[in-house]
């Protein structure tokens, strides 16, 4: 029977993983070769326990200074422009709706240029999944089945 291993007492799993320098380097190249990944689940990430995207109309000219105030906000995990009516969006995560609430009244409705804004608040998150680096997705190779 195996037990957990740890990089920290290696010999306590199995011992065909060997040493702790050998679990490292095989971990290091799985991961490099994009065969092994960590898929992390949290109920609420860093004491914020809600969170509500933010969908805002920025007049173009004004977009790039809007979206790098906003990027200096501690609130908000990302900030992103995108198309549409609404062509400046984020992601707000804050420690309760009183917080999302002081945020959205205080902080942001101060920020000007932003024209309008939508907030759309995620009650539960189902399923998500991201890259822990900023490297694009190398293309999907087909399988194919006999």
């Amino acid at each position: 029977m195996c037990r957990p291993l740890t990089l920290d007492n290696p010999r306590r799993g199995c011992s065909r993983f060997g040493a702790a320098a050998t679990l490292a380097r095989r971990l290091a190249d799985l991961r490099a070769r994009d065969e092994i990944f960590f898929d992390v689940q949290v109920d609420t990430l860093f004491g914020a326990t809600t969170q509500a995207l933010l969908w805002m109309s920025v007049a173009p000219t004004r977009l790039d200074y809007v979206a790098a105030e906003l990027a200096r906000h501690p609130e908000l995990a990302f900030v992103h422009a995108t198309t549409g009516p609404s062509n400046l969006a984020a992601q707000a995560m804050c420690s309760g709706p009183g917080a999302l609430h002081h945020y959205l009244t205080r902080r942001l409705g101060h920020v000007g240029d932003i024209q309008a804004l939508e907030v759309t608040p995620v009650l539960a998150t189902i399923k998500a999944a991201g890259r822990a680096t900023a490297e694009l997705p190398k293309p999907v190779r087909a399988t194919h089945r006999s």
